[in-house]
């Protein structure tokens, strides 16, 4: 991450003032191998999709401008702005994977706020509560190539930014914080009605030492007559054609029925050695989609390896009432190349242990860079 002292020529001659703004992100490309395969029915016919080049893998590619400004009396305003970047892409500001880089703006954060003894306020559009907690829980990080089964279960049913929101986060006590979050219509249902995507989150959080503990919820409106997405066991593809695992929706749903999503786990930095346990489960009326994730990542000198298994289950789906049962394995070697470049290896398989014969492989060589 690099300071950067930034002359705002308009607000000098209006204030006579300078803006200290942080200029940071992330570049990533990895040659990706991607093969796919979608069941079109519960008949044993399928569909085999395959791709082949450049992709930002271990994690989205993007630019943040953010910044701070004492306003005394113990108090800070602060911003935060952040944009995808098309790696492989003639528009750099349009990414080019879909999911969690699915476009230039969505599910990025800009946001301005207020911060003091009292903890900060942020208002505009931000990460849930609870994709915090799974961010700092999932061994390979949410990333792109090796770590979508929670993050699925997140991004299908609102959990993982909103714009519109408003977010309280308390200052730390004991190691405890207290984050809460309420949005307006903002959120990522699939619904269409003026009230859809109305939604509210919390999370309490412990996190001393070497122990991290969190709980996180997330509810989210949606409205009369619709059908709702949620993939416990889909990864995201390359290409909008294909988007992942077997699809399956809800049944439709009546106005003021929310899907509620919670998140809980743990970890442990043991020095040589960092366990996670991470449970994500959505529910909305009798259909359940979760997520039970466990992994290790291991320190080596310049070497990091990281391994994560999944197990996943989507019950009551419509009114077949079928349940889909999903395992994934990720792994990752990281290199560090310098404090802000890596060179790495990943891994990634995830497929269905019923009729819907699915599956998905992904192998990567890349390189990342943060400043």
């Amino acid at each position: 991450m690099k300071k950067t002292l930034v002359a705002v020529a308009a607000m000098a001659v209006v204030t006579g003032a300078m803006a200290e703004v942080t200029i940071s992100g992330h570049l990533d490309q990895a040659l990706t191998s991607y093969t796919g395969v979608e069941s079109t029915s519960t008949s044993t016919s399928v569909t085999t999709y395959s791709y082949t080049g450049l992709m930002s893998v271990m994690a989205p590619s993007f630019i943040t401008f953010s910044g701070t400004e004492d306003i005394g009396n113990g108090l800070k305003a602060n911003f935060k702005i952040e944009n995808g970047l098309g790696m492989n892409s003639t528009n750099l500001l349009a990414s080019n994977t879909a999911g969690w880089n699915a476009t230039s703006s969505a599910n990025r954060e800009a946001w301005a706020g207020i911060s003091g003894d009292f903890g900060d306020v942020k208002v505009g559009t931000q990460y849930t509560p609870a994709f915090w907690g799974a961010l700092t829980l999932d061994p390979s990080a949410l990333n792109n190539g090796p770590g979508f089964l929670a993050l699925n279960v997140l991004n299908s049913n609102g959990a993982l930014a909103n714009s519109q929101a408003v977010t309280y986060t308390s200052p730390s006590i004991s190691g405890i914080t207290f984050s809460a979050q309420s949005y307006s219509g903002g959120g990522n249902s699939a619904a269409a009605s003026t009230n859809s995507g109305n939604g509210f989150g919390y999370s309490l959080t412990y996190n001393s030492g070497p122990l991290y503990a969190t709980f996180a919820y997330n509810s989210d409106a949606v409205s009369t007559a619709t059908t709702l997405t949620a993939t416990a066991h889909g990864l995201y593809g390359p290409t909008t054609s294909y988007t992942g695992l077997h699809d399956h929706t809800y049944a439709a749903v009546a106005a003021g029925d929310s899907t509620v999503v919670t998140l809980s786990g743990l970890s442990y930095d043991f020095g040589s050695a960092k366990v996670a346990y991470m449970n994500t489960q959505a529910t909305l009326n009798s259909d359940t989609a979760t997520v039970n994730t466990v992994g290790i990542t291991v320190p080596m000198g310049a070497f990091s390896l990281g391994y994560s298994y999944n197990t996943g289950s989507l019950t009551g789906v419509g009114s077949s009432g079928l349940t889909v049962n999903s395992t994934g394995h990720q792994a990752v070697l990281n290199y560090n190349l310098s404090k802000r470049t890596s060179a790495y290896v990943a891994y990634n398989q995830s497929l269905t242990s019923s009729s819907y014969k699915d599956s998905v492989t992904v192998t990567a060589i890349g390189i990342a860079h943060s400043f």
